[in-house]
């Protein structure tokens, strides 16, 4: 099953996991990454570059067999949404999109988020 024929049913499983008052909206655009990570840097300064607010989830650590997990709760929101157990991760609830693999974010955040 791709990630986009998940992410319904995953983000409302998910949901439960953001205390978001009526009024406040729910963010948009989610990164599942690690601080320590090089893709994830280059995925947060193409954010920050384009000038895209969004809410940051650290799983695990990086590592290419899955490092240490650090939130239980956001890696199972991480393997729920996207089938996978990779870091760094785009989730645009706006869109429900799902993107792996940095260069592949950067791409999408370039052709829905650019100037």
């Amino acid at each position: 099953m791709e990630p986009c024929e998940r992410f319904g049913a995953a983000v409302a499983r998910s949901a439960s996991s953001f205390e978001c008052s009526e009024n406040e909206p729910r963010p948009v655009l989610e990164l599942y990454q690690a601080e320590s990570c090089p893709y994830s840097e280059k995925v947060r300064s193409t954010l920050t570059d384009l000038g895209v607010s969004y809410v940051v989830h650290n799983p695990r650590l990086p590592g290419d067999e899955g490092g240490d997990v650090l939130n239980e709760q956001t890696h199972e929101e991480l393997t729920a949404i996207g089938g996978e157990d990779a870091i760094p991760f785009l989730l645009d609830r706006e869109r429900e999109e799902a993107v792996y693999d940095a260069e592949d974010i950067v791409d999408y955040l370039e052709e829905h988020y650019g100037r």
